[in-house]
């Protein structure tokens, strides 16, 4: 660095510098008796070029700086190679010890007991699974190991009985998510360590001993299980209905929780809280998609589906590598949770999954080439806004080429906050666009009654929905009760609507077609609709949030 010329007064205010001078020590510096811009670039301690910084900035720097040591250390000492049995795993430390850990938990648990080898019983396998746990930015935080029972060899009506068990839907979380936003609640995660070691089995079940960790004593016993074990068919069973017992009860004890702070990972979704409101998207996903299909450095697409397209079967055309479209259609399928704006193309090209050509492959091209052009696409739940329920239905009439039957569309929101949108190929034929849309009204009034269901969970009570079409002729067939020949070889199963109107549960209206936010559902739109349509429905680009 070159010295900056003497000169005599004060030096500028990013300058200052001691009036003492340097340093005795230095003995080829002559002392100062004056202020001076000329220092000795050799006393400057740190990098010349960075900014002046305080002690308390300079003492938060050597922080960070640690806190990023620890990490990569951390890091350092981390497996990222997933092994493939055990013997691999005895090879690392860190994957000896998460074994040692699962096997902690099943003690702790209760969830066995080692007992000698019945007569003529059924003995389940066990295995191990090693399974990589990351961040949101794909970084390996944890290695952990489940010892889980081998499902596949299990016997209906020795080993298991019932199976189902209820999951919740993508809709409840969306619902909660714009709940939080309405009320500008901090939303926080938890997770429930082992979750499934805590339900209570009714079957008797048998187990081998796990590989490798055989007891020296018994080799030859088995285990027979107390609680439920990962890999079992009624696990999610056993361990739903002792969770509801436990909270039926009045004097429950609540298990030991792990908080993981404020939620910005979920079921998938990267989720982004500010005062402003949520914001939610898969751009992590997105990016990864992009790199395993070799699509980062394509060209981009305004649109993800160009209007005027057309898929039919183009039998005559050449075939292409099937499972390789398969993996394609099922990425872009998973991204359809917070990106509806490419759900009509996404599902559109599905249909031909069983023979896919060349067109079918170039339209998905286009799809992954919107896509790169938005990675960072997703919905926005404004904060302090309004509760209502909104929604719009729309179809198209025989859009489907292979077997003329039409598209249902529709969305529903709380008051501007996405929270469903639905693409869905009718299951008959129809012969108007006034049956069309009809059909794809009652489908959208199912899903606004279960919305309507849901929010009483909230103490929300909500009547007279207001259900927005683009047909007259459909909403006259839902306010006319009497059947005539225009309208009865319609199935009764869609003419329910009618008894909604009736009580009063939903109010049908209508929208022109170029306010109707549902036909992005149903229809390839040019660039202008597209577009319109994406910010009604509440999608921003996330890059531009901080």
């Amino acid at each position: 660095m070159d010295d900056f010329p003497s000169t005599s007064g004060y030096p500028s205010d990013m300058e200052d510098i001691d009036s003492e001078g340097p340093p005795d020590f230095d003995p080829n510096y002559p002392p100062l008796d004056k202020w001076t811009r000329n220092y000795p670039p050799s006393l400057v301690i740190g990098n010349v070029r960075d900014k002046v910084l305080t002690r308390a900035q300079l003492h938060q720097r050597q922080v960070d700086f640690n806190k990023t040591s620890e990490l990569c250390m951390f890091n350092v000492f981390i497996s990222k190679v997933e092994p493939k049995n055990v013997r691999d795993a005895f090879d690392h430390s860190d994957w000896i010890e998460a074994m040692q850990l699962e096997l902690e938990e099943f003690e702790r648990n209760k969830v066995w007991r080692l007992i000698p080898k019945p007569a003529n019983a059924s003995i389940v396998g066990l295995k191990w699974v090693y399974r990589n746990k990351l961040d949101t930015e794909g970084n390996v935080v944890r290695n952990k190991a489940r010892l889980v029972v081998k499902g596949n060899c299990q016997q209906e009506g020795i080993d298991y009985e019932e199976t189902f068990a209820p999951v919740s839907r993508l809709e409840s979380v969306q619902i909660f998510l714009a709940s939080a936003s309405h009320k500008n609640f901090d939303v926080y995660q938890m997770d429930v360590k082992c979750a499934f070691l805590n339900g209570d089995l009714e079957e008797t079940v048998f187990v081998e001993q796990p590989p490798t960790f055989e007891s020296k004593e018994h080799p030859n016993h088995c285990y027979v299980l107390d609680k439920a074990v990962y890999g079992l068919k009624q696990a999610s069973r056993a361990s739903y209905e002792t969770l509801t017992k436990i909270l039926k009860e009045s004097n429950f004890k609540q298990g030991s929780m792990s908080m993981m702070g404020k939620i910005n990972f979920f079921l998938g979704l990267q989720i982004k809280q500010f005062k402003e409101g949520i914001f939610i998207n898969q751009q992590k996903c997105t990016k990864s998609l992009l790199e395993r299909f070799g699509m980062t450095n394509c060209s981009k697409a305004k649109v993800p589906l160009p209007a005027g397209t057309k898929l039919n079967p183009s039998l005559d055309k050449p075939k292409i590598d099937i499972q390789q479209y398969r993996s394609m259609i099922g990425s872009l399928l998973y991204l359809t949770a917070s990106r509806p704006d490419i759900m009509f193309a996404v599902y559109n090209c599905a249909r031909y999954q069983a023979d896919p050509r060349e067109p079918h492959l170039a339209t998905v091209t286009t799809i992954f080439q919107y896509l790169h052009g938005t990675p960072a696409y997703g919905l926005w739940y404004p904060a302090n806004s309004g509760f209502y329920i909104q929604a719009y239905s729309d179809s198209d009439l025989g859009g489907c080429s292979i077997d003329r039957k039409s598209t249902s569309g529709g969305c529903q929101f709380l008051d501007g906050k996405l929270i469903s949108w639905q693409s869905k190929k009718q299951t008959c034929v129809s012969i108007s666009t006034a049956e069309a849309e009809y059909v794809a009204a009652a489908s959208c009034t199912s899903q606004i009654i279960w919305i309507q269901s849901q929010l009483k969970d909230y103490a929300i009570n909500m009547r007279k929905i207001p259900l927005f079409c683009d047909s007259q002729s459909a909403i006259r067939i839902c306010h006319n009760p009497v059947q005539h020949s225009k309208t009865k070889h319609i199935a009764l199963r869609y003419h329910f609507i009618k008894s909604h109107v009736e009580e009063g549960n939903i109010e049908v209206h209508f929208i022109h077609t170029t306010e109707q936010l549902a036909d992005i559902f149903t229809n390839a739109l040019n660039e202008e609709a597209f577009t319109r349509i994406v910010r009604g429905l509440g999608m921003i680009d996330g890059s531009t949030l901080q």
